[in-house]
């Protein structure tokens, strides 16, 4: 079901990304102001890619899974008690199907190839990853405290801020030098938050942590 719903987050992320995009076009047109629009000269440099991921991309993205996760999770909790596992379970879920509808499209309209999707369909976990954790452990609590709520928050953009590094080190392949060394940071960037991807979901399931270097010898 959460797939399902993930899809569905999917495509009204990109309605809402197609409207924003619309609307800021009048809203620059009509009163003749220079903006790094999509549309707009300035989106093509990496400043400008940098700017829409961070106002737009990210935040309507990370915002629809946010709402496709909380919105059942809400009903269910009435008749179910939910652990922190299982809402880390259900973020992963909806991230999946919001991933397999991303990759639809871009097949659909051949501007990405099959191995790059393959590549990419952990991502959109991965960034979900902090927030789907903070609401597991909000959720799953038996006091709710206002702080609990400010670390979802601040979980979500750290999402947000995720989502947009991601999206602009990919792209920076693309510019001349120096620019186009920041590519080289995509995959150690992509290895961490997988680790923070399996470590969060060990934490949500009681386990410990996994020790990548110690400085103890057997």
């Amino acid at each position: 079901m959460f797939f399902i719903i993930g899809a569905i987050s999917g495509i009204l992320a990109l309605s809402l990304e197609w409207i924003f995009e619309f609307v800021a076009n009048r809203v620059v047109d009509s009163n003749q102001i220079k903006l790094c629009l999509p549309t707009s000269r300035c989106a093509s440099t990496l400043p400008g890619i940098a700017l829409r991921q961070l106002v737009e991309v990210g935040p309507i993205e990370e915002g629809c899974k946010f709402v496709a996760v909380v919105v059942p999770t809400y009903y269910l909790q009435r008749k179910y008690r939910l652990f922190a596992s299982t809402v880390f379970l259900f973020t992963i879920a909806v991230a999946l199907g919001f991933t397999a509808e991303e990759n639809w499209i871009y097949l659909f309209h051949d501007t990405a190839s099959i191995l790059d999707r393959i590549i990419g369909m952990p991502v959109h976990a991965m960034f979900s990853a902090p927030w789907g954790y903070a609401l597991g452990i909000y959720i799953s609590s038996n006091t709710r405290l206002n702080r609990d709520k400010k670390f979802i928050f601040r979980a979500w953009l750290n999402s947000v801020i995720c989502h947009t590094l991601v999206n602009v080190l990919s792209s920076a392949w693309r510019y001349s030098l120096p620019l186009g060394f920041l590519s080289y940071g995509l995959f150690p960037f992509l290895l961490w938050m997988f680790w923070r991807l399996e470590q969060l979901l060990r934490k949500v399931q009681g386990k410990p942590a996994i020790t990548l270097i110690s400085g103890h010898t057997s």
